[in-house]
């Protein structure tokens, strides 16, 4: 059964391992601590729900939310009701992809762009202004 206590315990190794919890009323729910970051940062702990794609059939495997800012109770409801949507036929990763938009980097062309809008000024600004528009 997977604990508070055990959760706060769970020390980062050399790679990425998972605590299971074995409650037969959520399958699937557990915790991921990831191994220390190199800007030391310690390591992390993710509450997940792992589940097979009622849409596809595949694995996957869903973030619930970082530890301790979730706790161990809000991280179970939220499994469970996850858990109820796969149970219902509909896939929780695709409805989470379209209800949060993917964020977009700049591209280096607008990025380049931008520099030179706000730093080239004057005369010489003609030389690039196939660029500006």
């Amino acid at each position: 059964m997977l604990t508070d206590r055990s959760i706060r315990y769970a020390k980062p190794k050399a790679s990425v391992y998972r605590l299971r919890d074995d409650n037969i009323v959520c399958r699937g729910f557990g915790v991921v601590v990831a191994p220390e970051g190199k800007k030391g940062r310690k390591g992390t702990k993710t509450f997940f729900l792992s589940y097979t794609s009622p849409e596809d059939g595949k694995r996957k495997q869903i973030s619930l939310g970082r530890y301790p800012n979730l706790s161990l109770a809000e991280a179970r409801k939220k499994a469970a009701q996850l858990r109820e949507e796969v149970d219902a036929g509909r896939d929780p990763a695709l409805e989470k992809r379209v209800r949060v938009p993917k964020r977009r980097k700049p591209r280096w062309v607008t990025a380049v762009k931008n520099y030179l809008r706000g730093t080239v000024n004057g005369p010489d600004n003609s030389r690039f202004r196939d660029l500006l528009r």
